[in-house]
């Protein structure tokens, strides 16, 4: 079994499952027992059918050395021994896939009546049945079960089939029963029976509906006694002290529960979301063919094109990847909330994806539901990219999700030349007009559809092309690692393109763009120290977050991209993946780039708060205020030297006068990542105190750096520091005045620390 190409993929997606991520190869190679062991069930259940259709040509050879066959007669295993191995498989298709695969009958062996011929087709539906039903106490003997010792969700099997009796017959339908009670304690088993009776119960419809629509002879039984509610069969599968009431969740309309989520109500007004989606699709399919065909890095484009007909503006959005095959159209696709890339269904339509080390983005499986965002009228087209033109499929919404799609073969002129998926969207609103994909605010002109495709994709590593005048080369592969700072910079888009040439402070920022690389070598962010942005009242913010290469937020007081992972299914809450050393070392280099920037104070001290924030080394920056004016961190250390009372605050009003033995921090910076812990340093040496205080003002200020530097200089440590003195945290809070107006007005903080020697 593990020589199986699948090995390697069942145990991934074990994995998968366990990590919440795509595992290395690493991993994969490295797995525990547990891992192992859970992924050999998983593929056993998976191969067994497949292996059975080996069986009966197969050959062993016994004691003697002497070869052995399940199917003695030379001549019926040649005549018959393919449809037998294949009719024992069938049993693990879907019943709609039989009429495809046993639609002819056989003619007699040579010597024998003409009219012993072989229908395959009742033959598999029989076999199909029986499998099903064989659910009694046959099948799991008690002592056996000794013998075995099953646990989890075996042993669960094990107990419904042991209670049950042998079925009977009433009417049309099979009953099932039981003598002996089940338990609270085994309430597992029982709805385990329920569900098995109920899957029973569909496939005998399943049956028998196909066999009176090719006109055989119809079954005798077509159902299962008492599924229909929980209730029904514990009359006839009893429960002992404990009712079981089907309390899974209903959803009685489900188009509008996937609309909400999938569109509007998760994502905002911001149609740019679907188109981001779309990308991310076609780039996660051709990551996942650059791999299956071992095809170059920077192999594969997604292009994407609006168009006019009649008046109607369409969005297309073309890739060149695996395309899909009928059942990944119908159900992956369309499964929402259950991404394909993370289903038991991926190794069996790629095998060997999983273990490659693919690494896939959409993995919440609402991505593609955002594009009704866009319009409610959406075509798709899909090839398999190891099928030919002719197998080209198309489904088609016409409205929404509100009818059924129709699926259908595509015309001569819709087959798609190679491997891949479009997606067609007719806009329901033009892309300029006010509400449309490239309408912007007043006070920005319009995208251009390059542009908006460049800024969505700050960190791809697919190729993406963009078909509307002007037509552009939005994003090559992975150039976001050698681009130049003010090209990065300006791709970005989320300030005014005009203030890339313009903006004074935005220029002298850019050239301090640094690489930022991971302990195993790998690029993860190119960024600056840009110390404006949302809390300082500027107009942007030009850092962004890369997910999987697409845009997944802004960075508040740094400039460039830096590769993230998502925090949540929008995507717009996200963190740097980058290593907490690495950034520490990258930000006390910034310390010192900024330092030759002709900053005045405020700004430096804002530059030293996000610098702290990353970890590195801010003292060599102007890091607060106080009476005497800006100070470093050396010229705080004497100026702590010659107080024994110091407070500490966060207000400022740079026009007013800082109190004497006052020391106001340049902002109370609050985050570089909203929603994240981006960079959460830990204080133990604060000891007890740290746990009841105000977690943003120890996180998010240089309160930790003025209190260290303030105790060397009073030859303390922290911790006695902080013993003595007044903190104000969650529950106590101290007040202080802090500043004094020109006009005497007098300036109180309520929420200081107040800090005083022994």
């Amino acid at each position: 079994m593990r020589a199986e190409p699948r090995w390697s993929d069942a145990v991934a997606l074990i994995l998968e499952h366990r990590l919440g991520r795509f595992p290395t190869q690493t991993e994969i190679q490295e797995a525990d027992a547990d891992a192992v062991r859970a992924a050999e069930e998983s593929l056993l259940r998976r191969l067994h059918a497949m292996q059975a259709e080996r069986l009966a040509l197969a050959t062993w050879r016994d004691s003697r050395g002497e070869e052995q066959r399940l199917i003695e007669d030379s001549e019926l295993r040649r005549a018959f021994g393919p449809l037998i191995g294949r009719l024992a498989h069938s049993h693990w298709w879907e019943t709609t896939q039989l009429p495809h695969e046993f639609n002819a009958s056989l003619g007699a062996l040579p010597g024998h009546p003409s009219e012993w011929t072989v229908d395959p087709l009742p033959l598999a539906c029989l076999l199909r049945v029986v499998d099903a039903l064989h659910l009694d106490a046959r099948r799991a003997p008690m002592f056996l079960r000794a013998l075995r010792q099953p646990a989890g969700y075996s042993a669960d099997h094990w107990s419904f089939q042991e209670r049950l009796l042998v079925p009977q017959v009433r009417g049309d339908r099979v009953q099932f029963t039981s003598g002996d009670p089940f338990p609270a304690i085994e309430r597992g088993a029982w709805w385990l029976c329920f569900e098995t009776l109920s899957a029973i119960d569909r496939w005998l419809r399943e049956v028998d509906a196909l066999l009176a629509d090719i006109g055989r002879e119809r079954l005798a039984v077509r159902g299962v006694a008492g599924v229909e509610a929980p209730e029904r069969l514990s009359r006839l599968i009893p429960t002992s002290g404990w009712s079981p009431v089907d309390t899974h969740v209903q959803i009685s309309d489900v188009a509008s529960l996937i609309e909400k989520l999938g569109g509007r109500e998760m994502y905002g007004d911001d149609l740019s979301v679907g188109l981001r989606e779309l990308i991310q699709n076609g780039a996660d399919a051709v990551r996942a063919r650059r791999l299956l065909q071992r095809l170059p890095d920077h192999w594969g484009t997604v292009t994407v094109t609006i168009g006019e007909q009649d008046g109607s503006y369409w969005l297309e959005v073309a890739d060149t990847g695996v395309g899909m095959s009928e059942q990944v159209l119908t159900k992956g696709l369309l499964d929402f909330g259950t991404s394909f890339w993370a289903s038991p269904e991926l190794p069996a339509e790629f095998p060997g994806l999983l273990s490659s080390g693919v690494e896939i983005t959409g993995k919440f499986g609402i991505g593609f539901f955002s594009v009704f965002m866009l319009g409610s009228q959406v075509r798709v087209t899909t090839r398999p990219f190891r099928g030919a033109e002719s197998e080209t499929l198309v489904l088609e919404f016409e409205n929404g999700l509100h009818e059924r799609p129709v699926l259908r073969r595509a015309t001569e002129d819709e087959q798609l030349p190679d491997g891949g998926t479009a997606i067609k969207v007719w806009l329901d609103t033009p892309p300029g007009d006010e509400g449309g994909l490239l309408k912007r605010d007043e006070l920005r002109p319009a995208w251009t559809l390059g542009a908006l495709c460049a800024m969505l994709c700050p960190g791809l590593d697919v190729s993406v092309r963009a078909r509307m005048p002007p037509a552009a080369e939005a994003v090559i592969a992975e150039d976001w690692k050698t681009m130049e700072p003010d090209a990065l910079v300006a791709r970005l888009q989320l300030v005014d393109t005009r203030h890339i040439t313009t903006d004074k402070k935005l220029l002298q920022f850019i050239p301090n763009i640094r690489p930022i690389h991971n302990p195993d070598g790998s690029l993860v962010a190119r960024l600056a120290v840009y110390p404006y942005g949302e809390f300082f009242g500027d107009a942007g913010y030009p850092g962004a977050m890369s997910i999987g290469g697409l845009y997944g937020g802004s960075l508040f007081g740094l400039m460039g991209v830096a590769l993230a992972r998502p925090l949540s299914a929008v995507r717009s809450d996200a963190e740097p993946i980058v290593d907490l050393r690495e950034l520490k070392a990258w930000a006390t280099e910034q310390a010192f780039l900024v330092s030759e920037l002709k900053l005045d104070s405020a700004d430096q001290a804002k530059c030293a708060e996000i610098i702290n924030m990353c970890g590195g080394e801010a003292s060599p920056l102007v890091i607060g205020r106080t009476s005497d004016g800006w100070l470093t961190g050396g010229g705080l250390r004497e100026w702590a030297a010659a107080r024994s009372r110091i407070v500490l605050s966060r207000s400022m009003d740079e026009s007013a006068t800082v109190a004497d033995d006052t020391l106001v921090a340049a902002s109370g910076w609050m985050t570089l990542v909203p929603g994240s812990k981006f960079y959460e340093p830990t204080w133990p040496e604060f000891g007890p105190w740290s746990d009841a205080l105000d977690t943003v003002a120890l996180r998010s200020s240089l309160t930790p750096l003025f209190i260290a530097l303030i105790a060397e200089s009073w030859s303390t440590t922290i911790k006695d520091l902080c013993a003595c003195s007044q903190m104000s945290g969650l529950v106590d809070h101290h007040s202080a005045v802090v500043c004094i107006t020109d006009s005497g007005e007098e300036i109180t903080d309520d929420l200081v620390h107040i800090l005083q020697r022994d």
